[in-house]
């Protein structure tokens, strides 16, 4: 992570969520909280690395801190598929630039806030503002306990074909999957499914909006 007074070179999400942590304090009073949290789970540990693997949490109770990970991974790819079929004909995008749009810079603006903007092209813009809001939420539930884990890799049959969730909804950095046959629509602000597949629930839970005033 490369920084100087008002633009830091984010590598990978992990370096977002580290560098918010301490934009929110004078000292390091959260260094260790955000160590353990980069630590923790199934999700929470893979977010230093560009891409996750497939793997879902069976614990009958996951933290908030792997829920908020997790999501991190549908937004990434929700944000990326939204952004290539808006801009498919901007010259300086292509699939492989959103496929890894590491590293990115961001920009603080006159109150301390972390800002996504004028980043190369649209998935960068679309992936920082999906690790801006991971980093966010996590620092909204930092205080909160962490549960047992139990990750396994994702087997193709444990979805089955007709449940399987493979349509995007929502935009800037709030989505949920849902099924082809149902409909996805907007409520206050929120990406909401009618039928059968989409859950806002955690969404709405997590959702956090920390900023600075000047």
């Amino acid at each position: 992570m490369h920084e100087d007074t008002t633009k830091i070179e984010i590598q990978n999400a992990a370096n977002m969520v580290e560098f918010f942590f301490r934009s929110q304090a004078e000292n390091d009073i959260y260094n260790k909280t955000v160590t353990e949290i980069l630590q923790h789970g199934c999700f929470c540990k893979q977010l230093k690395h560009n891409r996750m693997n497939d793997k879902e949490n069976k614990a009958e109770v996951q933290s908030p801190h792997d829920d908020i990970c997790e999501y991190n991974r549908l937004c990434t790819e929700c944000s990326r598929h939204e952004a290539f079929d808006i801009y498919a004909d901007v010259a300086e995008l292509s699939d492989a630039s959103c496929r890894q749009p590491y590293p990115y810079v961001i920009t603080i603006d006159d109150c301390g806030n972390i800002v996504c903007d004028d980043l190369v092209n649209p998935c960068q813009q679309a992936k920082c503002e999906c690790d801006l809001k991971t980093a966010r939420d996590l620092f909204s539930v930092r205080e909160q306990k962490f549960e047992k884990t139990m990750c396994r890799a994702v087997e193709i049959e444990d979805t089955p074909d007709n449940t399987s969730a493979t349509n995007c909804c929502g935009n800037n950095s709030l989505y949920i999957k849902y099924a082809m046959a149902d409909t996805c629509e907007e409520e206050a602000g929120f990406p909401k499914v009618i039928g059968k597949s989409g859950k806002t629930d955690l969404l709405k839970k997590y959702h956090s909006i920390v900023k600075k005033e000047c």
